[in-house]
């Protein structure tokens, strides 16, 4: 049985010094792909579709969701590029590193949680951008977008906060002259 698995999916067993068995890959690329042929592989194409970013959504929070897509489908390519690491470390030497890739698959599991709440938040955002632009859907949007750039990108706080205080003294000054 093993070597029909073995052929078919390309593995080989390692018998470590402790007595355990090893089942390890031969092809880091045939296990584990970067891309399938014929699947949907961006997750910003399918929020966009879902969102209709393109044609529903207009001015700043077009913008806005835009940037946001970008930084979380580069999040997204980084999970796969650390399992994949994870699994050369471990395809190495599988005996001394047994224990290194399921820590590692925790910490990936970990994120791919935080990937989908960041899904469910941005497609919350497209939702808010969608109803149009009033000034209780403005504050909502700004609390989940500035919640969604501080998890994707921590350092991008400060110029949000900035932008952020820059409309609301726009905003400010507007109705003060009406």
């Amino acid at each position: 049985m093993f070597q029909f698995f073995s052929r078919y999916f390309g593995t080989y067993k390692v018998k470590c010094p402790d007595g355990t068995t090893k089942i390890v890959h031969r092809d880091i690329d045939q296990a584990f792909p970067l891309s399938i042929k014929g699947w949907e592989g961006s997750v910003t194409a399918k929020l966009k579709a879902q969102g209709n970013v393109d044609g529903d959504i207009s001015g700043a929070y077009k913008t806005k969701i835009e940037s946001l897509l970008i930084a979380f489908d580069e999040y997204n390519s980084n999970i796969m590029l650390d399992f994949r690491a994870a699994y050369v470390v471990f395809q190495a030497d599988p005996c001394s590193n047994g224990e290194y890739l399921p820590r590692s698959v925790e910490r990936i599991s970990s994120a791919r949680a935080k990937q989908i709440d960041l899904t469910t938040k941005i497609n919350a955002l497209i939702e808010i951008a969608k109803s149009g632009d009033s000034s209780k859907n403005h504050k909502q949007f700004m609390d989940i977008f500035g919640d969604v750039v501080g998890r994707l990108i921590p350092q991008a706080t400060a110029p949000l906060a900035v932008e952020e205080i820059r409309e609301a003294t726009d905003t400010a000054k507007d109705f003060i002259e009406s």
